[in-house]
């Protein structure tokens, strides 16, 4: 089994959701924890689809109905039935569409830096006293990465120190290339610049856990 196949992102409140709510008061427990396991069940599925003339092996495998499968499937609006043959989360795809998205990246990422490093490209330390500007002998320069409106700093640490002006979203992707990293889910980064719009930041670890913090709680 692939290490990520039990992991993908979820609401907590998911029992809230209208159709959720429907589904409870229908089907009660049972019903929900039907759900789940469809959700789960096609979670590990390569393209995250399972054919509904399984679905009577399903039910004899978890101890339930057919029927009552089958309600679940169709009857909520949490699920789409393609042809007659398959059916889908549309909310689950749409995760894993982005999860999948983003470990392509990392993996594209880790691809080009073991290029450069192959090629005697310059180290992350060796990167970074590169792009250290001083002024007057012992004051760093402000650097600007990218273009926008809104923007966020990240301070010096250390007299020789840069500080990082980052405008918008594509300086925000640069800066996290710049420290070997991706943007991940790059749809909610400027909706990030727009709220920390004039935020300082201590350093690059800051600046990537609170955008990951952000996107949880998007």
């Amino acid at each position: 089994m692939a290490k990520d196949t039990f992991w993908f992102r979820h609401d907590s409140n998911a029992k809230d959701d209208p159709k959720c709510i429907l589904l409870i008061e229908q089907l009660g427990p049972e019903g929900y924890g039907i759900f789940w396991i469809l959700i789960e069940l096609l979670r590990d599925q390569p393209e995250y689809k399972y054919p509904m003339k399984l679905l009577p092996s399903l039910a004899r495998r978890y101890n339930t109905s057919t029927e009552k499968i089958k309600t679940v499937v169709m009857s909520y609006e949490l699920f789409n039935v393609e042809n007659d043959a398959f059916f889908f989360s549309p909310s689950l795809l749409e995760r894993m569409e982005a999860l999948d998205s983003y470990k392509l990246a990392l993996s594209e990422a880790g691809r080009r830096g073991a290029e450069a490093r192959l090629k005697g490209g310059l180290s992350l330390a060796k990167r970074i006293d590169k792009n250290r500007i001083e002024l007057n002998g012992d004051e760093p320069k402000q650097k600007t990465i990218g273009t926008g409106t809104h923007f966020i700093v990240v301070t010096k640490k250390y007299i020789d120190d840069i500080a990082y002006r980052i405008e918008g979203v594509s300086g925000l992707s640069e800066y996290m290339t710049l420290n070997q990293s991706v943007l991940n889910l790059p749809s909610y980064a400027e909706k990030f610049m727009r709220k920390n719009n004039g935020a300082q930041f201590n350093d690059f670890m800051h600046v990537f856990n609170a955008y990951n913090k952000f996107t949880e709680n998007a």
